[in-house]
């Protein structure tokens, strides 16, 4: 049965199904893999609608707490994937990692997976999983795709804001290859500058730097995003300011400068 779903043989599939319908669930090896399993990997569409039809089990699990979809997902089957969708089978089913389907197609790249799951709709969790896979792995399609998705949220942080806190670099630069203003601001007037600052990010601010961000961009407050890094002690971060040249003397709307700043926090540092 290995043999025949990963080859694809139909014919051979249905003469084996005729004579023993329970093959359609058999474990074909040490791994707990099913017959499903096997064609959803290795893209055979066509033995995929063949077992479903047969009866074979759509969550059916194998060793390692994978089902046919995650199977499909991780094979960028766009067509096997769709049909195990239909038959029922659950996108946010989580493998023993803690892997979904979402987390597969993003370490493949398997971009048509993915617009496979939003024309029949996910979840924001899932979304922003995937935001974050895509980012990490350098997937600027997979980025532009997921803000597709959440550009109608209208929440107070931008993409950027909320995947630059997670302090990758990497990831940062993915999502400013994709086309995000790396000077968005939200409700505060904060950007996500200000963001990696009081996070302590340096990688993730070096990356903004680069980018064209304004070192000082001041908030609703007037706080500069040198500012932020001293007030929560952040000396990368504080350290890639000065080195972009940020303004010492730039003052909010108390008066203090992050020079003055710094000051003080060194001075209640040397009294405790």
């Amino acid at each position: 049965m290995r043999d025949i779903c990963t080859a694809g043989h139909l014919q051979l599939l249905r003469l084996a199904l005729s004579v023993d319908a329970k093959l359609a669930s058999a474990r074909l090896d040490g791994c707990g893999s099913t017959p499903l399993h096997v064609a959803a990997a290795s893209r055979r569409d066509a033995a995929v609608r063949l077992l479903l039809e047969a009866g074979a089990d759509c969550e059916v699990r194998d060793g390692r707490g994978r089902t046919p979809l995650h199977a499909a997902a991780a094979s960028g089957s766009v067509y096997a994937f769709r049909l195990l969708l239909d038959a029922g089978s659950d996108p946010e089913s989580q493998d023993s990692e803690g892997n979904t389907a979402v987390h597969l197609a993003c370490e493949g790249g398997h971009t048509s997976v993915l617009m496979a799951l939003y024309d029949r709709g996910v979840s924001r969790c899932l979304v922003k999983i995937q935001l974050l896979l895509a980012a990490e792995s350098c997937n600027v399609e997979g980025v532009r795709l997921a803000l597709k998705q959440t550009s109608s949220w209208g929440s107070g942080w931008s993409d950027l804001h909320c995947v630059a806190i997670k302090g990758s670099g990497t990831a940062v630069r993915t999502l400013l290859a994709a086309g995000v203003d790396p000077n968005a601001r939200d409700a505060n007037g904060d950007t996500p500058l200000h963001a990696v600052a009081a996070a302590g990010c340096p990688g993730a601010a070096e990356a903004l730097v680069e980018a064209g961000a304004d070192v000082d961009a001041a908030d609703s407050s007037g706080s500069t995003p040198l500012h932020y890094a001293v007030r929560a002690g952040n000396l990368g971060v504080a350290r890639e300011l000065l080195a972009a040249g940020a303004d010492v003397e730039a003052r909010d709307a108390e008066g203090d400068t992050p020079l003055l700043r710094a000051v003080f926090c060194l001075f209640c540092f040397e009294v405790t």
